[in-house]
């Protein structure tokens, strides 16, 4: 029932209505020999049109949207497990969300692409920015060009000067943008998730926060150096705590988590020893 999980077996499907909500429009039971689609009157006809589900893999079975959840009566009919909590449904969320770890060539192109056309997007919102700017503004710039490509922020930061310095998670405010700003943004397209993040500075840039700059790269070098298929997260996470080490930084990885796997899921976990 999870949006992510459904994005996933359908191959990019858009099930969500309400943005915050982890359920849309369709459940799905899936059979040894064929998927069944579970949902109302007002989203099947949609669905089948537009979502490109009218493939013989799927059987949809359609109720009233006043009447009882179609998924109430297949639980008595099928020994079922899935990521949904009913209380005769195994939860197998953790089992599930290991499945599609592994991403198959077309979903590594779809990630691709949603890279370079948020990517774009990014430095076009960026490289905009002026001083007085302010931080919502630049938010709400961010937010109308991802939109506008049917890319969906899943969250949007936005923080500048002092901010930066005194908050991992500065959440835009109406602040004015003076000398320097972050923007962070997670957006979701396919299904798919991106990260990213950028720097924007005015003028000069003194030479502590260079320093300080060339100490995140050597960071952010030494997960991607070791990210790798076959080698354990545990592994890659010791490598980068020695770096923040090198770099006279040795407790700065404690402020903050440093990432995780992402895929269908902001994070689908968070790295840790």
């Amino acid at each position: 029932a999870k949006n992510s999980n459904i994005s996933w077996l359908t191959g990019g499907m858009e099930n969500r209505i309400v943005f915050v909500s982890e359920e849309g429009a369709v459940k799905l039971i899936v059979l040894k020999d064929k998927i069944l689609v579970l949902t109302n009157n007002i989203e099947a006809e949609r669905v089948i049109k537009e979502e490109g589900l009218d493939k013989e893999d799927f059987q949809f079975i359609v109720n009233q949207w006043y009447e009882r959840d179609l998924l109430d009566g297949l639980i008595k009919k099928y020994r079922l497990g899935g990521d949904c909590y009913f209380p005769e449904v195994n939860n197998l969320q953790e089992e599930i969300k290991q499945l599609r770890f592994s991403l198959l060539p077309e979903e590594i192109e779809r990630y691709r692409s949603l890279g370079r056309e948020t990517a774009k997007i990014m430095t076009d919102v960026c490289r905009a920015i002026k001083s007085g700017d302010t931080e919502n503004e630049v938010k709400g710039r961010l937010s109308q060009k991802l939109w506008s490509k049917n890319i969906h922020p899943h969250l949007i930061l936005v923080g500048s000067d002092e901010r930066l310095f005194d908050y991992r998670h500065p959440i835009a405010k109406d602040k004015e943008i003076k000398k320097y700003v972050m923007v962070v943004t997670c957006a979701e397209k396919y299904g798919l998730i991106v990260n990213l993040t950028r720097f924007v500075h005015f003028g000069e840039i003194a030479e502590e926060l260079m320093d300080k700059l060339r100490a995140v790269a050597k960071v952010n070098a030494s997960f991607i150096t070791n990210t790798r298929p076959g080698k354990k997260v545990a592994d890659i996470f010791q490598e980068g705590i020695r770096t923040y080490g090198e770099i006279s930084y040795p407790g700065e990885w404690k402020l903050h988590h440093q990432g995780g796997a992402t895929g269908y899921e902001v994070r689908d976990y968070i790295a840790t020893s």
